[in-house]
C-alpha cells in the first residue's frame, strides 16, 4: 500500500513531455490530449489497431494477448526512436506491409497459438511506434 501511494505521488510530480519542437507554445492539457489522440487521428495507426483487435477477437484463443503485445511493441519502437534518434530503414514500406499482413490475418481468420499471435502483433507494431 505504501509503495502504491509513493508511486502515485511521484507520478503527479512528473513534468510534461515536450514533444513539439516547432517552438509554438502549448498548454499542458492540449499537449496531453494531442498525444493521447494521435493514434486515433492517424489512419495507419487506427487501421492497425482495429485490425489487431478484430483479428484477435475472431481467431485467437486469448484475445488480449495480441493487442497488449502490439501496444507494448509500439511503445518500445517509439521510445527507441525518440531516445536515440534512430530512423528505421524503409519505415513507410514496413508500415504498409504491416497493414497488408494484418488485413490478411483478418480476412483469412488466421488462428495461431497465443505466443505466436502476440509475437506477430509485436513485430508488426514496431514500425508504427518507430514512426
Amino acid at each position: 500500500m505504501k509503495k502504491t501511494l509513493v508511486s502515485l505521488l511521484a507520478s503527479l510530480l512528473a513534468l510534461p513531455a515536450l514533444a513539439h519542437t516547432d517552438g509554438a507554445a502549448h498548454t499542458h492539457l492540449s499537449s496531453f490530449w494531442d498525444g493521447a489522440l494521435h493514434p486515433l487521428t492517424g489512419p495507419d495507426h487506427l487501421a492497425a489497431m482495429l485490425a489487431v483487435g478484430v483479428w484477435s477477437a475472431m481467431a485467437l484463443r486469448r484475445p488480449l494477448g495480441a493487442p497488449l503485445a502490439f501496444a507494448a511493441s509500439l511503445l518500445l519502437g517509439a521510445v527507441i526512436a525518440m531516445r536515440t534518434g534512430w530512423a528505421m530503414p524503409a519505415l513507410e514500406a514496413s508500415i504498409t506491409v504491416s497493414l497488408a499482413v494484418l488485413g490478411l490475418l483478418v480476412a483469412l481468420r488466421t488462428a495461431m497459438p497465443v505466443a505466436a499471435g502476440a509475437a506477430t502483433a509485436a513485430i508488426l507494431a514496431f514500425s508504427h511506434g518507430a514512426a
